[in-house]
């Protein structure tokens, strides 16, 4: 056990990557948070020209990797217009993103197969 750990510690972020995804349940790798942004295919013609230096920042500090997250709630706060409900959409976009991605989302987070799986914004304003 202690070899595979040593073995493990000595591989990089992008092969740790490529080994997750081989053991993973995934049809098709969801991609990086940046090529998310800025690709045609996802949501860069709705972001037109990207997103503040610090938004992006926050999304990369969020998703380090397509697979995982050191986060599983965020709290979005700050003054009126600089981005907290566009930095929210982006970010819960790109959930879904990952959870398309699977074969079967519902067997990979240990639930029944009939379980919804839900996203809800929470905003104290209508």
């Amino acid at each position: 056990m202690q070899s595979l750990q040593s073995d493990l510690e000595k591989l990089s972020l992008e092969q740790l990557e490529e080994l997750y995804a081989s053991l993973s349940d995934y049809d098709e790798n969801p991609v990086h948070i940046d090529e998310f942004l800025d690709s045609d295919k996802y949501i860069g013609p709705f972001l037109e020209g990207g997103l503040y230096p610090y938004w992006r920042d926050f999304l990369r500090d969020i998703y380090p990797s397509p697979y995982c997250s050191p986060y599983w709630l965020i709290n979005l706060r700050g003054a009126i217009g600089i981005g907290k409900s566009l930095v929210a959409c982006v970010g819960i976009s790109y959930e879904l993103h990952k959870l398309l991605s699977m074969r079967n989302p519902q067997t990979e987070f240990g639930l029944l197969p009939s379980t919804r799986i839900l996203f809800a914004i929470f905003n104290i304003t209508l």
